[in-house]
């Protein structure tokens, strides 16, 4: 059964909290943008990047949710 991404929430309430709160803006960021966001990890941007890329195919709510992965 699919579960929210907790991780990929915080990010998105990290960028929500930055200024950064519509999918134009966030699908806009650059370096600059993310160098703004106080003490912002390497995962966070790699996750940020991910949500750019679901933002631009469309696929928006897919950032939010996580399979479960079971090894058969």
């Amino acid at each position: 059964m699919p579960e929210l991404n907790q991780n990929n929430l915080k990010v998105f309430s990290r960028l929500i909290k930055s200024g950064f709160a519509d999918e134009q803006r966030i699908a806009n960021m650059g370096i600059a943008d993310l160098l703004k966001i106080p003490k912002i990890t390497p995962a966070e941007i790699q996750a940020i990047d991910q949500f750019q890329t679901a933002i631009r195919a469309g696929n928006t709510l897919s950032f939010f949710i996580q399979e479960e992965h079971h090894d058969t």
